[in-house]
């Protein structure tokens, strides 16, 4: 016959009074801070006279304008997309508009989007896009917008389209939107493609 004795001991008697086992965990304290997508976008200047692009953060810009050409041209050219570090990780998009790019048919300057990078926005003749993970926003990421680094100018442009062309200069316009990716929904639907995410971007 086995007999089980149980006993439970809640305290220790020392001279008569109990003295009672405490202990004491701390706190767990949550602060919640707002996260933040921070992008940029920038090339480096064209110098005509050399026909190059001046290198060095000193020589970051907005706008080149003093790009001149031939026909048959090829001319560098390098825009790029920046996530800033400790940004969230998100949807990245560029758009690329042309204007004053087409005369008598013929397109004047040529591109071509890294496609290396960025995948076209489906729908979208002038939207293209890439996912940036949590790993590389938090660390900062750049993100090249043109394969090779450059623009061509179409070898078909003659002398008698030179006059128009001075008048109403070809432009290329480049411009970058990000929006986060987790737990991204629209009215209640997950939201998961390119498509669905640009449409909540809608600049």
């Amino acid at each position: 016959v086995m007999i089980l004795s149980l006993m439970l001991v809640v305290g220790i008697s020392v001279g008569g009074t109990l003295a009672w086992l405490t202990a004491s965990a701390g706190d767990v304290v949550n602060t919640f801070t707002v996260g933040d997508i921070t992008i940029n976008i920038w090339e480096h200047n064209y110098d005509p006279k050399t026909g190059e692009l001046k290198t060095g953060d000193n020589n970051l810009v907005k706008t080149n304008d003093d790009y001149k050409f031939v026909p048959g041209a090829t001319l560098p050219k390098d825009p790029y997309v920046v996530v800033e570090p400790n940004s969230e990780a998100c949807w990245l998009f560029v758009t690329v508009d042309a204007a004053n790019n087409t005369n008598d048919n013929v397109t004047i300057v040529n591109y071509t989007v890294d496609t290396a990078v960025w995948t076209q926005v489906d729908g979208k003749t002038n939207v293209w896009y890439t996912q940036v993970s949590a790993a590389d926003a938090a660390a900062g990421k750049t993100f090249n917008v043109l394969a090779n680094k450059q623009v061509t100018v179409s070898g078909d442009v003659t002398k008698t389209m030179v006059n128009t062309i001075n008048q109403n200069k070809p432009t290329l316009t480049f411009k970058a939107y990000a929006i986060q990716s987790a737990n991204l929904s629209n009215a209640g639907t997950v939201v998961n493609d390119a498509a669905a995410a640009w449409a909540l971007v809608n600049p």
